[in-house]
């Protein structure tokens, strides 16, 4: 399960429980909506992490879409693949 944690200043982490770790995503000052659904996406990536299936076509698009700061904070979670 991943939850969003509020900081001082606006800042928004996301923190969630990968295997025995608590790992703990940084995304800044971010829209309280967007700090949300990148949850929720974190959330569904961990899911199916855990099942061992593959994502959904929604959440497979959203991975592809994004940028290289969300998209390495993720891989050095282990939540998806690095990119080259």
């Amino acid at each position: 399960m991943a939850s969003v944690v509020t900081r001082p200043g606006g800042n928004f982490w996301i923190q969630v429980k990968i295997g025995d770790n608590r790992k703990t995503i940084r995304l800044g000052r971010v829209p309280r909506r967007a700090a949300e659904e990148i949850c929720r996406r974190v959330e569904t990536l961990n899911a199916c992490r855990l099942g061992g299936v593959s994502l959904d076509e929604a959440t497979a698009a959203w991975v592809g879409k994004l940028g290289p700061d969300l998209s390495s904070r993720l891989a050095a979670c282990g939540l998806i693949e690095a990119r080259q």
